[in-house]
Protein backbone atom coordinates (compact mmCIF):
# COMPACT_ATOMS: atom_id res chain seq x y z
CA UNK A 1 0.00 0.00 0.00
CA UNK A 2 1.65 3.17 -0.87
CA UNK A 3 2.23 5.80 1.76
CA UNK A 4 0.83 9.66 1.63
CA UNK A 5 2.15 12.17 3.85
CA UNK A 6 -0.59 14.77 4.62
CA UNK A 7 0.86 17.70 6.76
CA UNK A 8 -2.46 19.43 8.45
CA UNK A 9 -1.44 23.34 8.89
CA UNK A 10 -3.47 25.05 11.50
CA UNK A 11 -3.60 27.35 14.44
CA UNK A 12 -4.64 24.83 16.91
CA UNK A 13 -1.34 23.71 18.93
CA UNK A 14 -3.38 20.65 20.11
CA UNK A 15 -2.61 17.62 18.68
CA UNK A 16 -5.77 14.93 17.53
CA UNK A 17 -6.94 13.04 19.99
CA UNK A 18 -5.60 15.65 23.25
CA UNK A 19 -8.48 16.48 25.65
CA UNK A 20 -8.81 20.45 25.80
CA UNK A 21 -11.41 22.76 25.18
CA UNK A 22 -13.33 22.57 22.13
CA UNK A 23 -12.90 24.82 18.72
CA UNK A 24 -13.95 24.78 15.50
CA UNK A 25 -10.68 25.12 14.68
CA UNK A 26 -10.00 21.56 16.64
CA UNK A 27 -12.62 19.98 15.85
CA UNK A 28 -12.42 20.16 11.95
CA UNK A 29 -8.53 18.78 12.25
CA UNK A 30 -10.13 16.10 14.00
CA UNK A 31 -12.50 15.53 11.59
CA UNK A 32 -10.03 15.37 8.94
CA UNK A 33 -8.00 13.12 10.82
CA UNK A 34 -11.27 10.59 10.99
CA UNK A 35 -11.39 10.75 7.16
CA UNK A 36 -7.88 10.05 6.26
CA UNK A 37 -8.54 6.97 8.10
CA UNK A 38 -11.79 5.90 6.87
CA UNK A 39 -10.87 6.72 3.11
CA UNK A 40 -7.50 5.04 2.89
CA UNK A 41 -8.81 1.48 3.02
CA UNK A 42 -11.27 2.89 0.32
CA UNK A 43 -8.68 4.14 -2.34
CA UNK A 44 -5.96 1.57 -1.12
CA UNK A 45 -3.38 4.25 0.42
CA UNK A 46 -1.98 4.48 3.91
CA UNK A 47 -2.12 8.39 5.18
CA UNK A 48 0.65 9.74 7.51
CA UNK A 49 -1.13 12.37 9.28
CA UNK A 50 1.09 15.32 10.38
CA UNK A 51 0.24 17.96 12.73
CA UNK A 52 2.16 21.88 11.86
CA UNK A 53 1.52 25.27 13.45
CA UNK A 54 0.73 27.86 10.43
CA UNK A 55 2.01 30.64 12.35
CA UNK A 56 5.72 31.71 13.06
CA UNK A 57 8.05 33.06 10.69
CA UNK A 58 11.54 33.17 12.30
CA UNK A 59 14.08 30.91 11.94
CA UNK A 60 14.52 27.67 10.29
CA UNK A 61 11.14 26.23 10.88
CA UNK A 62 9.50 29.04 9.94
CA UNK A 63 6.02 27.78 8.51
CA UNK A 64 6.13 29.34 5.50
CA UNK A 65 9.48 27.21 4.60
CA UNK A 66 7.79 24.47 6.57
CA UNK A 67 4.80 24.02 4.35
CA UNK A 68 6.62 25.20 0.75
CA UNK A 69 9.29 22.40 1.66
CA UNK A 70 6.62 19.98 2.46
CA UNK A 71 4.04 20.80 -0.78
CA UNK A 72 7.62 20.43 -2.95
CA UNK A 73 8.44 17.18 -1.51
CA UNK A 74 5.00 15.64 -3.01
CA UNK A 75 3.31 15.75 0.31
CA UNK A 76 -0.50 16.97 0.48
CA UNK A 77 -1.40 20.01 2.49
CA UNK A 78 -4.06 20.60 4.40
CA UNK A 79 -4.25 24.59 5.83
CA UNK A 80 -7.03 25.52 7.41
CA UNK A 81 -7.94 29.21 6.27
CA UNK A 82 -10.89 30.12 7.86
CA UNK A 83 -11.22 33.50 9.48
CA UNK A 84 -13.32 33.75 12.47
CA UNK A 85 -12.55 36.30 14.95
CA UNK A 86 -13.72 34.29 18.31
CA UNK A 87 -11.79 31.74 17.25
CA UNK A 88 -8.17 33.33 17.67
CA UNK A 89 -9.36 34.79 20.59
CA UNK A 90 -9.85 31.53 21.89
CA UNK A 91 -6.29 30.74 20.53
CA UNK A 92 -4.76 34.09 21.85
CA UNK A 93 -3.28 34.77 18.49
CA UNK A 94 -3.68 37.88 16.06
CA UNK A 95 -6.36 37.76 13.65
CA UNK A 96 -5.47 35.76 10.55
CA UNK A 97 -2.03 34.38 11.94
CA UNK A 98 -3.10 31.11 10.28
CA UNK A 99 -2.03 32.91 6.93
CA UNK A 100 1.54 33.44 8.18
CA UNK A 101 2.70 29.92 6.18
CA UNK A 102 1.06 30.77 2.99
CA UNK A 103 3.40 32.31 0.18
CA UNK A 104 1.76 33.09 -3.28
CA UNK A 105 3.93 30.53 -4.86
CA UNK A 106 2.11 27.86 -2.90
CA UNK A 107 -1.36 28.92 -4.50
CA UNK A 108 0.03 27.92 -8.03
CA UNK A 109 0.79 23.93 -6.77
CA UNK A 110 -2.69 21.57 -6.76
CA UNK A 111 -1.61 19.68 -3.95
CA UNK A 112 -2.04 22.19 -0.97
CA UNK A 113 -5.83 22.52 0.04
CA UNK A 114 -7.29 25.49 1.61
CA UNK A 115 -10.00 24.47 4.09
CA UNK A 116 -12.21 27.21 5.51
CA UNK A 117 -15.41 28.58 7.41
CA UNK A 118 -15.37 31.59 5.98
CA UNK A 119 -14.51 33.72 2.93
CA UNK A 120 -11.23 34.00 1.96
CA UNK A 121 -8.91 36.75 1.68
CA UNK A 122 -10.10 38.72 -1.66
CA UNK A 123 -7.07 38.71 -2.80
CA UNK A 124 -5.81 34.92 -2.45
CA UNK A 125 -6.81 32.40 -4.94
CA UNK A 126 -5.58 29.37 -4.43
CA UNK A 127 -6.17 26.50 -7.07
CA UNK A 128 -8.19 24.18 -4.46
CA UNK A 129 -10.30 25.65 -2.16
CA UNK A 130 -14.34 24.30 -0.50
CA UNK A 131 -15.05 28.59 -0.97
CA UNK A 132 -16.86 29.68 -3.86
CA UNK A 133 -14.39 31.38 -6.59
CA UNK A 134 -15.67 35.13 -6.48
CA UNK A 135 -18.18 35.26 -9.70
CA UNK A 136 -18.58 31.62 -9.64
CA UNK A 137 -22.83 31.68 -10.15
CA UNK A 138 -23.40 28.53 -8.20
CA UNK A 139 -21.86 27.29 -4.78
CA UNK A 140 -21.77 23.30 -5.01
CA UNK A 141 -20.27 22.86 -0.88
CA UNK A 142 -23.27 25.32 0.23
CA UNK A 143 -25.94 26.09 -1.61
CA UNK A 144 -27.50 28.46 0.77
CA UNK A 145 -24.48 30.92 0.05
CA UNK A 146 -26.39 31.37 -3.53
CA UNK A 147 -28.72 33.97 -2.12
CA UNK A 148 -26.15 35.55 0.05
CA UNK A 149 -24.59 39.13 -0.98
CA UNK A 150 -21.18 40.47 -0.39
CA UNK A 151 -19.01 38.34 1.04
CA UNK A 152 -21.45 36.61 3.70
CA UNK A 153 -20.35 32.86 2.27
CA UNK A 154 -20.09 30.67 5.12
CA UNK A 155 -19.51 26.71 5.24
CA UNK A 156 -19.94 24.20 8.33
CA UNK A 157 -17.40 21.50 9.13
CA UNK A 158 -19.26 19.22 7.86
CA UNK A 159 -19.68 20.69 4.65
CA UNK A 160 -15.87 21.24 4.58
CA UNK A 161 -15.41 17.26 4.89
CA UNK A 162 -17.93 16.79 2.44
CA UNK A 163 -15.80 18.58 -0.06
CA UNK A 164 -12.82 17.43 1.03
CA UNK A 165 -14.02 13.57 0.76
CA UNK A 166 -14.68 14.75 -3.01
CA UNK A 167 -11.68 16.39 -3.33
CA UNK A 168 -8.93 13.64 -2.53
CA UNK A 169 -10.81 10.83 -4.68
CA UNK A 170 -10.77 12.85 -7.43
CA UNK A 171 -7.24 13.94 -7.39
CA UNK A 172 -6.93 9.76 -6.57
CA UNK A 173 -9.15 9.36 -9.77
CA UNK A 174 -6.73 11.64 -11.55
CA UNK A 175 -2.95 10.25 -10.34
CA UNK A 176 -2.70 13.48 -8.27
CA UNK A 177 -2.72 11.80 -4.98
CA UNK A 178 0.24 10.03 -5.33
CA UNK A 179 2.47 12.11 -7.27
CA UNK A 180 4.71 12.16 -10.09
CA UNK A 181 8.39 11.51 -8.80
CA UNK A 182 9.01 14.69 -12.01
CA UNK A 183 6.82 16.86 -9.20
CA UNK A 184 9.58 16.32 -6.49
CA UNK A 185 11.67 18.73 -5.38
CA UNK A 186 13.74 18.98 -1.89
CA UNK A 187 14.59 22.04 -1.27
CA UNK A 188 16.60 21.32 1.85
CA UNK A 189 19.30 19.38 -0.26
CA UNK A 190 19.09 20.81 -3.46
CA UNK A 191 23.12 20.50 -5.19
CA UNK A 192 22.21 21.97 -8.63
CA UNK A 193 22.84 25.99 -7.53
CA UNK A 194 20.40 28.38 -7.08
CA UNK A 195 19.27 29.08 -11.24
CA UNK A 196 18.76 25.81 -11.53
CA UNK A 197 16.52 25.35 -8.61
CA UNK A 198 14.72 28.67 -9.77
CA UNK A 199 13.91 26.76 -12.73
CA UNK A 200 12.95 23.32 -11.23
CA UNK A 201 10.08 25.53 -9.15
CA UNK A 202 8.91 27.24 -12.74
CA UNK A 203 8.43 24.28 -14.07
CA UNK A 204 6.47 22.33 -11.06
CA UNK A 205 4.12 25.34 -10.80
CA UNK A 206 3.60 26.10 -14.73
CA UNK A 207 2.59 22.22 -14.21
CA UNK A 208 0.15 22.54 -11.77
CA UNK A 209 -1.26 25.41 -13.17
CA UNK A 210 -1.59 23.85 -16.17
CA UNK A 211 -3.21 20.62 -14.86
CA UNK A 212 -6.19 22.42 -12.97
CA UNK A 213 -6.78 24.63 -15.78
CA UNK A 214 -7.25 21.71 -18.35
CA UNK A 215 -9.76 20.13 -15.61
CA UNK A 216 -11.86 23.10 -15.37
CA UNK A 217 -12.20 23.54 -18.90
CA UNK A 218 -14.48 21.15 -20.65
CA UNK A 219 -14.85 20.41 -23.93
CA UNK A 220 -17.81 22.16 -25.58
CA UNK A 221 -18.76 24.30 -22.30
CA UNK A 222 -18.78 27.95 -22.97
CA UNK A 223 -17.39 30.97 -20.37
CA UNK A 224 -19.58 33.40 -20.30
CA UNK A 225 -19.32 37.12 -17.71
CA UNK A 226 -22.17 38.69 -17.47
CA UNK A 227 -22.21 42.45 -16.91
CA UNK A 228 -24.99 44.10 -15.28
CA UNK A 229 -25.97 46.46 -13.07
CA UNK A 230 -26.34 45.33 -9.01
CA UNK A 231 -30.22 45.80 -8.61
CA UNK A 232 -31.00 43.06 -10.97
CA UNK A 233 -28.92 40.75 -9.07
CA UNK A 234 -32.30 39.28 -7.44
CA UNK A 235 -33.92 42.41 -5.91
CA UNK A 236 -35.88 43.82 -8.36
CA UNK A 237 -36.77 42.71 -12.06
CA UNK A 238 -36.52 44.94 -15.12
CA UNK A 239 -39.58 45.98 -16.43
CA UNK A 240 -41.08 43.60 -14.02
CA UNK A 241 -39.45 40.40 -16.23
CA UNK A 242 -35.63 40.23 -16.12
CA UNK A 243 -33.47 39.64 -13.44
CA UNK A 244 -29.94 38.27 -13.55
CA UNK A 245 -31.18 34.07 -12.56
CA UNK A 246 -33.44 34.77 -16.05
CA UNK A 247 -30.87 36.47 -17.97
CA UNK A 248 -28.39 33.37 -17.05
CA UNK A 249 -31.84 30.88 -17.92
CA UNK A 250 -31.69 32.72 -21.56
CA UNK A 251 -27.58 32.25 -21.73
CA UNK A 252 -27.90 28.65 -20.97
CA UNK A 253 -30.55 27.96 -23.31
CA UNK A 254 -28.80 30.14 -26.05
CA UNK A 255 -25.73 27.89 -25.23
CA UNK A 256 -28.33 24.42 -25.29
CA UNK A 257 -27.14 24.11 -21.37
CA UNK A 258 -23.17 24.35 -22.52
CA UNK A 259 -22.52 27.34 -20.44
CA UNK A 260 -20.29 28.54 -17.87
CA UNK A 261 -21.47 31.31 -16.08
CA UNK A 262 -19.82 33.92 -14.24
CA UNK A 263 -21.89 36.65 -12.59
CA UNK A 264 -20.29 38.82 -9.49
CA UNK A 265 -23.35 39.01 -7.16
CA UNK A 266 -24.71 41.90 -5.56
CA UNK A 267 -22.68 43.64 -2.77
CA UNK A 268 -19.13 43.02 -4.63
CA UNK A 269 -19.17 46.27 -6.34
CA UNK A 270 -22.25 48.12 -5.90
CA UNK A 271 -21.02 49.62 -2.74
CA UNK A 272 -19.28 52.95 -4.29
CA UNK A 273 -18.05 54.28 -0.74
CA UNK A 274 -14.15 53.11 -1.84
CA UNK A 275 -11.01 54.54 -1.94
CA UNK A 276 -9.75 54.47 -6.09
CA UNK A 277 -7.47 51.94 -5.00
CA UNK A 278 -9.85 49.57 -4.27
CA UNK A 279 -12.34 50.67 -7.06
CA UNK A 280 -9.40 49.97 -9.51
CA UNK A 281 -8.17 46.84 -7.03
CA UNK A 282 -11.49 45.21 -8.32
CA UNK A 283 -11.68 46.65 -11.84
CA UNK A 284 -7.69 44.24 -11.99
CA UNK A 285 -9.42 41.35 -10.28
CA UNK A 286 -12.71 41.77 -12.94
CA UNK A 287 -10.45 41.93 -15.64
CA UNK A 288 -9.12 38.57 -15.01
CA UNK A 289 -12.20 36.85 -14.89
CA UNK A 290 -13.41 38.36 -18.24
CA UNK A 291 -10.24 37.76 -20.21
CA UNK A 292 -10.64 33.92 -18.50
CA UNK A 293 -13.83 33.69 -20.77
CA UNK A 294 -15.36 32.84 -24.43
CA UNK A 295 -18.09 35.36 -24.18
CA UNK A 296 -19.04 38.92 -22.64
CA UNK A 297 -22.67 39.27 -22.02
CA UNK A 298 -23.98 42.78 -21.14
CA UNK A 299 -27.85 42.66 -19.75
CA UNK A 300 -28.55 46.50 -21.43
CA UNK A 301 -30.96 47.60 -18.93
CA UNK A 302 -32.29 51.10 -19.61
CA UNK A 303 -32.44 54.25 -17.62
CA UNK A 304 -36.33 55.06 -17.27
CA UNK A 305 -38.53 57.37 -14.77
CA UNK A 306 -41.63 56.62 -13.78
CA UNK A 307 -42.79 54.46 -10.62
CA UNK A 308 -41.11 51.91 -11.36
CA UNK A 309 -37.65 53.35 -12.19
CA UNK A 310 -34.70 51.64 -14.55
CA UNK A 311 -31.11 51.91 -14.35
CA UNK A 312 -29.21 52.10 -17.56
CA UNK A 313 -26.33 49.97 -18.43
CA UNK A 314 -24.30 52.83 -19.63
CA UNK A 315 -24.56 54.79 -16.90
CA UNK A 316 -22.53 52.70 -14.35
CA UNK A 317 -18.99 53.59 -14.02
CA UNK A 318 -18.96 49.57 -12.47
CA UNK A 319 -20.55 48.62 -16.23
CA UNK A 320 -17.85 50.79 -18.00
CA UNK A 321 -15.03 49.18 -15.46
CA UNK A 322 -15.75 45.91 -17.15
CA UNK A 323 -16.66 47.40 -20.58
CA UNK A 324 -12.65 48.91 -19.90
CA UNK A 325 -11.57 45.12 -20.18
CA UNK A 326 -12.89 44.42 -23.98
CA UNK A 327 -11.33 48.04 -24.85
CA UNK A 328 -7.94 46.69 -23.60
CA UNK A 329 -8.66 43.53 -25.64
CA UNK A 330 -9.87 44.95 -28.61
CA UNK A 331 -7.86 43.42 -31.13
CA UNK A 332 -8.69 39.76 -29.87
CA UNK A 333 -12.44 40.88 -29.75
CA UNK A 334 -11.99 41.66 -33.58
CA UNK A 335 -10.09 38.89 -33.83
CA UNK A 336 -13.20 36.46 -32.33
CA UNK A 337 -11.19 35.24 -29.20
CA UNK A 338 -13.48 36.72 -27.35
CA UNK A 339 -17.48 37.01 -28.00
CA UNK A 340 -19.32 40.89 -26.71
CA UNK A 341 -22.81 39.72 -26.96
CA UNK A 342 -25.82 41.70 -25.43
CA UNK A 343 -29.10 40.86 -23.89
CA UNK A 344 -31.68 43.67 -24.44
CA UNK A 345 -34.67 42.60 -22.61
CA UNK A 346 -36.37 45.98 -24.61
CA UNK A 347 -36.12 43.51 -27.23
CA UNK A 348 -38.91 41.38 -29.19
CA UNK A 349 -38.88 37.72 -28.43
CA UNK A 350 -36.31 35.99 -30.65
CA UNK A 351 -34.52 39.18 -31.35
CA UNK A 352 -33.27 39.46 -27.49
CA UNK A 353 -29.53 38.38 -28.12
CA UNK A 354 -27.22 39.17 -30.51
CA UNK A 355 -23.49 39.77 -30.95
CA UNK A 356 -22.02 43.80 -30.91
CA UNK A 357 -19.63 44.62 -33.57
CA UNK A 358 -17.10 46.74 -31.25
CA UNK A 359 -14.76 48.22 -34.42
CA UNK A 360 -16.16 51.43 -33.73
CA UNK A 361 -15.69 51.96 -30.06
CA UNK A 362 -12.85 53.64 -29.04
CA UNK A 363 -9.38 52.56 -29.12
CA UNK A 364 -6.93 53.23 -26.78
CA UNK A 365 -4.02 55.17 -27.67
CA UNK A 366 -0.40 54.68 -26.21
CA UNK A 367 -1.14 57.53 -23.75
CA UNK A 368 -3.67 56.16 -22.43
CA UNK A 369 -2.31 53.05 -22.03
CA UNK A 370 0.26 53.81 -20.14
CA UNK A 371 -1.32 55.70 -17.79
CA UNK A 372 -4.43 52.84 -17.40
CA UNK A 373 -1.06 50.44 -16.77
CA UNK A 374 0.03 52.14 -13.80
CA UNK A 375 -3.36 52.35 -12.56
CA UNK A 376 -3.67 48.43 -12.94
CA UNK A 377 -0.23 47.90 -11.61
CA UNK A 378 -0.40 49.62 -8.23
CA UNK A 379 -4.15 49.01 -7.54
CA UNK A 380 -3.99 44.66 -8.09
CA UNK A 381 -5.05 43.08 -5.35
CA UNK A 382 -3.05 39.83 -6.43
CA UNK A 383 0.40 41.73 -7.61
CA UNK A 384 0.41 45.52 -6.06
CA UNK A 385 3.23 45.80 -3.96
CA UNK A 386 1.42 48.81 -1.62
CA UNK A 387 4.28 48.50 0.51
CA UNK A 388 6.27 50.45 -2.08
CA UNK A 389 3.94 53.86 -1.96
CA UNK A 390 5.94 55.52 0.51
CA UNK A 391 9.18 55.29 -1.14
CA UNK A 392 7.94 56.25 -4.85
CA UNK A 393 6.57 59.23 -3.28
CA UNK A 394 9.78 60.21 -1.41
CA UNK A 395 11.68 60.10 -5.10
CA UNK A 396 9.10 63.12 -6.11
CA UNK A 397 10.98 64.86 -3.25
CA UNK A 398 14.55 64.39 -4.94
CA UNK A 399 16.40 66.17 -7.42
CA UNK A 400 15.46 65.20 -10.74
CA UNK A 401 19.24 63.94 -11.13
CA UNK A 402 18.97 61.55 -8.74
CA UNK A 403 15.78 60.30 -10.34
CA UNK A 404 17.60 59.92 -13.41
CA UNK A 405 20.22 57.92 -11.46
CA UNK A 406 17.79 55.89 -9.70
CA UNK A 407 16.27 55.45 -13.73
CA UNK A 408 20.04 54.10 -15.20
CA UNK A 409 20.17 51.48 -11.90
CA UNK A 410 16.61 50.01 -12.04
CA UNK A 411 17.22 49.95 -16.41
CA UNK A 412 20.72 47.99 -15.87
CA UNK A 413 19.36 45.47 -13.44
CA UNK A 414 15.99 45.36 -13.54
CA UNK A 415 15.12 45.60 -17.24
CA UNK A 416 16.70 42.82 -18.43
CA UNK A 417 14.53 40.67 -15.57
CA UNK A 418 10.97 42.24 -16.18
CA UNK A 419 11.61 41.63 -20.57
CA UNK A 420 12.40 38.02 -19.51
CA UNK A 421 9.75 37.53 -17.09
CA UNK A 422 6.98 39.05 -19.26
CA UNK A 423 8.41 38.21 -22.57
CA UNK A 424 8.52 41.69 -23.48
CA UNK A 425 11.39 42.18 -25.75
CA UNK A 426 11.27 45.89 -26.67
CA UNK A 427 10.33 46.72 -23.01
CA UNK A 428 13.92 48.17 -22.13
CA UNK A 429 13.72 49.73 -25.46
CA UNK A 430 10.36 51.30 -24.87
CA UNK A 431 10.76 52.59 -21.16
CA UNK A 432 12.27 55.78 -21.27
CA UNK A 433 12.77 58.10 -18.36
CA UNK A 434 10.04 60.60 -18.93
CA UNK A 435 8.16 56.86 -18.39
CA UNK A 436 9.97 56.85 -15.30
CA UNK A 437 8.49 60.20 -14.12
CA UNK A 438 5.00 60.21 -15.14
CA UNK A 439 4.84 57.22 -13.05
CA UNK A 440 6.56 58.92 -9.48
CA UNK A 441 4.23 61.83 -9.91
CA UNK A 442 1.18 59.62 -11.15
CA UNK A 443 -2.15 59.92 -9.13
CA UNK A 444 -1.85 56.48 -7.94
CA UNK A 445 0.75 57.04 -5.22
CA UNK A 446 -1.05 59.93 -3.86
CA UNK A 447 -2.77 59.86 -0.47
CA UNK A 448 -5.83 60.90 -1.65
CA UNK A 449 -5.75 57.93 -4.32
CA UNK A 450 -5.25 55.25 -1.25
CA UNK A 451 -7.47 57.06 1.24
CA UNK A 452 -10.31 59.22 -0.28
CA UNK A 453 -13.31 57.53 -1.07
CA UNK A 454 -15.70 58.89 -3.75
CA UNK A 455 -19.37 58.75 -3.59
CA UNK A 456 -21.34 59.39 -6.19
CA UNK A 457 -24.36 61.35 -6.25
CA UNK A 458 -27.17 59.44 -8.25
CA UNK A 459 -29.14 62.92 -8.62
CA UNK A 460 -26.44 64.63 -10.73
CA UNK A 461 -24.86 62.13 -12.54
CA UNK A 462 -26.12 62.19 -16.59
CA UNK A 463 -28.09 59.13 -17.32
CA UNK A 464 -29.42 58.27 -20.20
CA UNK A 465 -26.23 56.85 -21.80
CA UNK A 466 -25.82 54.23 -24.55
CA UNK A 467 -23.20 51.99 -26.43
CA UNK A 468 -22.79 55.70 -28.19
CA UNK A 469 -20.43 56.53 -24.71
CA UNK A 470 -17.41 54.41 -25.26
CA UNK A 471 -17.17 55.78 -28.73
CA UNK A 472 -16.36 58.74 -27.80
CA UNK A 473 -12.46 59.95 -28.17
CA UNK A 474 -12.30 61.03 -24.28
CA UNK A 475 -13.74 58.01 -22.68
CA UNK A 476 -10.38 56.83 -20.83
CA UNK A 477 -9.94 60.46 -19.00
CA UNK A 478 -13.45 60.85 -18.49
CA UNK A 479 -13.65 57.11 -16.93
CA UNK A 480 -10.39 57.94 -14.88
CA UNK A 481 -11.58 61.36 -14.09
CA UNK A 482 -13.70 60.26 -11.26
CA UNK A 483 -12.03 62.74 -8.75
CA UNK A 484 -11.35 65.82 -11.17
CA UNK A 485 -7.39 64.92 -11.57
CA UNK A 486 -7.48 65.10 -15.42
CA UNK A 487 -9.72 68.20 -16.04
CA UNK A 488 -6.45 70.65 -15.88
CA UNK A 489 -4.45 67.57 -17.70
CA UNK A 490 -6.90 66.98 -21.01
CA UNK A 491 -8.68 69.69 -23.13
CA UNK A 492 -12.51 69.73 -22.92
CA UNK A 493 -12.60 67.66 -20.15
CA UNK A 494 -14.95 69.18 -17.48
CA UNK A 495 -15.11 68.52 -13.52
CA UNK A 496 -17.28 65.42 -12.35
CA UNK A 497 -20.29 67.11 -10.84
CA UNK A 498 -21.61 63.85 -9.47
CA UNK A 499 -18.23 63.07 -7.12
CA UNK A 500 -18.08 63.83 -3.39
CA UNK A 501 -14.91 63.03 -2.10
CA UNK A 502 -14.95 61.79 1.33
CA UNK A 503 -11.73 61.90 3.69
CA UNK A 504 -10.84 59.97 6.59
CA UNK A 505 -11.42 62.31 8.51
CA UNK A 506 -14.59 62.74 7.55
CA UNK A 507 -15.26 58.73 8.34
CA UNK A 508 -14.29 60.01 11.96
CA UNK A 509 -17.81 61.06 12.62
CA UNK A 510 -19.74 58.22 11.26
CA UNK A 511 -18.17 56.36 14.67
CA UNK A 512 -19.08 58.51 16.67
CA UNK A 513 -22.28 59.43 18.54
CA UNK A 514 -24.24 63.08 18.26
CA UNK A 515 -24.41 65.41 15.60
CA UNK A 516 -21.46 66.88 14.38
CA UNK A 517 -20.05 68.90 11.51
CA UNK A 518 -17.29 68.97 9.23
CA UNK A 519 -17.37 71.01 6.38
CA UNK A 520 -20.19 69.81 4.47
CA UNK A 521 -20.75 66.58 5.89
CA UNK A 522 -23.40 66.86 9.07
CA UNK A 523 -23.39 63.63 10.79
CA UNK A 524 -27.10 63.41 11.12
CA UNK A 525 -26.64 59.47 10.70
CA UNK A 526 -23.92 60.19 8.98
CA UNK A 527 -25.31 62.27 5.55
CA UNK A 528 -23.36 64.40 2.99
CA UNK A 529 -24.53 67.00 0.60
CA UNK A 530 -23.36 67.21 -2.74
CA UNK A 531 -22.11 70.24 -4.76
CA UNK A 532 -25.92 70.89 -5.59
CA UNK A 533 -27.38 70.23 -1.98
CA UNK A 534 -28.66 66.89 -2.92
CA UNK A 535 -28.49 64.44 0.81
CA UNK A 536 -26.98 61.22 1.01
CA UNK A 537 -27.24 59.04 3.82
CA UNK A 538 -23.61 57.13 4.57
CA UNK A 539 -23.76 53.71 6.99
CA UNK A 540 -21.84 50.75 8.11
CA UNK A 541 -23.18 47.78 6.63
CA UNK A 542 -22.63 44.30 8.39
CA UNK A 543 -20.29 43.63 5.71
CA UNK A 544 -16.62 43.16 5.78
CA UNK A 545 -13.89 41.74 3.36
CA UNK A 546 -10.04 41.20 3.76
CA UNK A 547 -6.51 41.69 2.08
CA UNK A 548 -4.08 39.29 2.74
CA UNK A 549 -0.77 40.75 3.24
CA UNK A 550 2.25 38.82 2.03
CA UNK A 551 4.90 38.35 4.70
CA UNK A 552 8.65 39.75 3.49
CA UNK A 553 11.73 38.64 4.46
CA UNK A 554 10.06 37.18 8.09
CA UNK A 555 7.76 40.07 8.71
CA UNK A 556 4.75 41.31 8.07
CA UNK A 557 4.10 43.88 5.88
CA UNK A 558 0.46 44.85 6.33
CA UNK A 559 -1.33 47.90 8.29
CA UNK A 560 -0.13 47.79 11.78
CA UNK A 561 1.78 45.05 11.05
CA UNK A 562 -0.92 43.00 10.05
CA UNK A 563 -1.11 39.83 8.06
CA UNK A 564 -5.29 39.71 7.58
CA UNK A 565 -6.67 43.56 7.05
CA UNK A 566 -10.24 43.74 7.51
CA UNK A 567 -12.17 46.62 5.48
CA UNK A 568 -15.25 47.60 6.33
CA UNK A 569 -17.83 48.15 3.93
CA UNK A 570 -19.95 51.16 4.03
CA UNK A 571 -23.28 52.00 1.56
CA UNK A 572 -25.02 54.69 0.75
CA UNK A 573 -28.75 55.89 0.86
CA UNK A 574 -29.75 58.55 -1.26
CA UNK A 575 -32.42 61.04 0.62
Amino acid sequence: MKQIRIQYFSCSPYHVGEEKFTSKTQELKTLVYKLLKDLQDDIHVNFIFEEKLAYGLKGENSSPFQLVKAALNNDIVIVDGSLEEDEFKKLNLDFGANYECITPAVMSLDNVLILSRTQIPLNFTPLRSNVRRMGQYEDEVNEDNEGRKGYQLEYSNSQIISWLKKELIAMNEANRLVRDINLLLNIENYKEGIDELIRKQKEIFEENTKFIESTRKNEGIVKCFVSYRGCYYNRKKYDGKYDIPKVVEEIKAFHNGNADITVLPEGCLSNELMPEVRRWAFVSYIDRLITECDEFWIFETKHKEGESQEFGYWDSWWCMGEILTILRNKNEVLNGKLKVMRFDPDAKEGERISQIDISTWHSISSEENKELARYYANSDFLEAGYESVAQMRAMRRWPRFLRKMKFKLMMKYIGPTYSNSFEDANFEKDYKFDDFESSVFSHVYDKSFMENRILTCGKCLPLGNTEDKVKEKDFIWDFLNINGEYTKRVDGLSDPESSMILTPKMFEYIEEDGKKKFNNFIKAGGAIKCKKGHLTLLYKTADKFHIWWTPKNGKRTGPNHCIIETIQVYSSLEI
